[in-house]
């Protein structure tokens, strides 16, 4: 851009303001049309789908909801397997639990859970992972909070040092 004097400068770089923004602008309308059907978490969510770490009734409809400690117990219980950490504590036939061996009170045979969701609650608990509230309950159905999230990474991390590989897989 060259200009000679001050009035042409502004007048060219009010041009190339005003095409930047239309262009902005544009960007943000098709940004804006394609953000339903390409979320930004998709791939990922496909990851965690095809490694079995979702719950069957996690899908892209509902994966911005918030994550109920059921479904939190899960997928911590499916990343254990992911690294082989259930094969290195249990012997095979072992990985089979009912109802009758949660500890919680809120949990119970009338309970609205999932086999794969008890098995994952026992896992999680039997690990250290998940302990109950003051009052001893699970509370499948209450949502996670950050602070929890935080405390169950931790744990996990603690329990991929213990039985498996220090992490690295």
């Amino acid at each position: 851009m060259v200009c000679k004097n001050n009035e042409s400068y502004k007048q060219e770089l009010n041009k190339y303001v005003n095409r930047f923004n239309e262009i902005n602008q544009y960007n943000n309308s098709q940004e804006e049309a394609t953000k339903d059907l390409f979320p930004w978490y998709r791939g990922y969510y496909e990851f965690a789908s095809e490694h079995k770490l979702l719950a069957n009734n996690m899908n892209l409809d509902n994966v911005t909801k918030p994550l109920a400690r059921r479904d939190a117990a899960f997928i911590v219980a499916s990343s254990l397997s992911l690294f082989e950490i259930i094969n290195r504590k249990y012997q095979k036939n072992e990985t089979v639990f009912d109802r009758s061996l949660i500890s919680y009170p809120d949990i119970n045979e009338n309970t609205d859970l999932l086999n794969d969701e008890v098995n994952a609650i026992i896992l999680c608990t039997d690990f250290g992972i998940f302990t109950g509230n003051s009052e001893g309950n699970f509370q499948p159905n209450n949502t996670i909070t950050r602070a929890e999230v935080a405390v169950v990474m931790s744990r996990f991390n603690k329990v991929i040092k213990e039985f498996g590989n220090g992490g690295n897989s």
